[in-house]
């Protein structure tokens, strides 16, 4: 399958995700006449070279969490805990995770709804992990993935429960000694997109977040298997934050682009599809 089919799966299934979490009507109509004018083209791997971005039909705002780990979550102490959430919406959603009222993760700030100060108008499958190293009683409590979009909100919670064991006590001054001192971790990717979906001409930015001691280096390569360079004044570059930064959006960005984190413990990796758009009407 050539990469023009391969991008037209990627843009149909993302549609088709958008479709069938909320039943947009307009969505839903781009998605079947789109699949019917592309039954001849597939197949045909030369007849669309150049490439020709597919309009993207103007909607509000939205947003839906997708994924998300629900119910209660027994865990013993000790144990790792990785919890994940993963919403789809439109601007691309800012997420972050809660215990109680208090914000655990530093996704930039929910009234800005920004990302290192780009502002995208397209929309995303945007993915966040909750990393516990070592579950301790005082991780017990109510969990909660929140998911902002424009001006609307989805959420979902999780109670978490550290279930005893008989030799808790004996370890617990390790446990506790580990988690305020830190303790040396492989990297985790905790923020990312796995589509992105954006209007060309416009500047973008996909988030690369990572936990993990010593602090893990980033990098990005591209769809040739290109490292991209820190140079903040070249149209594409990984910025200090380990952000990748595209100026100026153009058809020939398209293709998959990785994030790649490293540290002595070990290495992390993500990878987010970009899909340049046109502007429908």
């Amino acid at each position: 399958m050539g990469l023009t089919n391969t991008t037209n799966l990627v843009y149909y299934a993302f549609l088709l995700a958008t479709c069938i979490a909320l039943f947009d009507v307009a969505i839903c109509r781009r998605l079947s006449e789109d699949i019917g004018n592309s039954e001849n083209e597939i197949g045909d791997e030369t007849s669309n070279e150049v490439g020709v971005a597919v309009p993207l039909p103007r909607t509000n705002s939205f947003v839906k969490i997708i994924k998300a780990p629900y119910g209660i979550l027994n865990k013993k102490g000790g144990e790792r805990i990785e919890l994940e959430c993963e919403a789809i919406g439109s601007p691309p959603p800012l997420m972050q995770w809660l215990m109680g009222n208090k914000v655990l993760t530093e996704n930039e700030a929910f009234e800005t709804n920004l990302i290192n100060s780009i502002s995208s108008q397209g929309r995303a499958l945007t993915k966040t992990r909750l990393i516990i190293n070592k579950a301790l009683s005082v991780h017990e409590g109510v969990f909660t993935c929140v998911a902002e979009a424009g001006e609307k909100v989805a959420s979902a919670t999780i109670t978490l429960r550290i279930v005893k064991t008989p030799d808790q006590h004996k370890n617990f001054s390790r446990l506790l000694t580990e988690s305020i001192l830190g303790q040396r971790t492989q990297p985790r990717i905790v923020y990312f997109y796995t589509t992105l979906l954006d209007f060309m001409g416009n500047d973008i930015a996909l988030p690369c977040k990572v936990n993990g001691s010593p602090q893990p280096e980033v990098f990005w390569t591209d769809a040739n298997k290109n490292v991209i360079s820190r140079d903040t004044k070249s149209r594409v570059s990984v910025l200090p934050d380990g952000e990748l930064r595209i100026r100026s959006l153009r058809w020939e960005d398209m293709g998959p682009y990785t994030c790649v984190a490293q540290n002595s413990e070990g290495d992390d990796s993500i990878t987010t599809f970009l899909y340049p758009m046109a502007l429908g009407k």
